[in-house]
């Protein structure tokens, strides 16, 4: 669980916000650039980075994944409760590690570029858990009705926007 547990540091989003007042004040590397048709308009605007963009993709994949994990409730695995589907998707992100996919890792501090796209992580982690149900000997790699989850889960991705 650690890997998706990560999320918690949200007080790295750093989304800028600078307010341009009256052009007559721009910076000296600015000042070059001056044109005779001065004006004291106010503007705000708003500036996210690419890592921000990330980070917010990031952390709405969490939630979603929360979300969803929620409405599934509690699995079992081998006769126990082993939690929700939180605990199979981390598991498979091992497994996949394990054998050289890239997955996302949930990280906000992270520049992992698989944080970028949850909604192509889901087709590959459903494929991936696929292929393993089929292998006989991978036994309790996921409940029955995982690829619902991860088809919900899906949804709630496309819902929020998220990549």
């Amino acid at each position: 669980m650690n890997n998706i547990s990560t999320y918690n540091n949200m007080n790295s989003l750093n989304i800028k916000n600078e307010s341009v007042t009256n052009t007559t004040n721009l910076t000296t590397k600015n000042q070059t650039n001056k044109t005779e048709n001065r004006s004291s308009n106010t503007s705000d605007t708003i500036e996210i980075e690419q890592k921000n963009k990330t980070i917010i993709n990031t952390k709405k994949a969490y939630d979603a994944l929360q979300e969803t994990c929620k409405e599934f409730g509690t699995v079992e695995c081998g006769g126990d409760i082993c939690g929700t589907m939180q605990f199979y998707v981390n598991n498979l992100m091992i497994f996949m590690r394990d054998e050289g996919i890239s997955v996302p890792d949930f990280n906000l501090k992270s520049d992992n570029t698989n944080n970028n796209d949850f909604l192509g992580f889901i087709d590959k982690l459903k494929e991936f858990t696929q292929k393993a149900m089929e292998d006989k000997t991978s036994i309790n790699i996921a409940p029955d009705n995982f690829f619902d989850f991860c088809d919900v889960w899906k949804e709630k991705l496309i819902q929020t926007g998220c990549r």
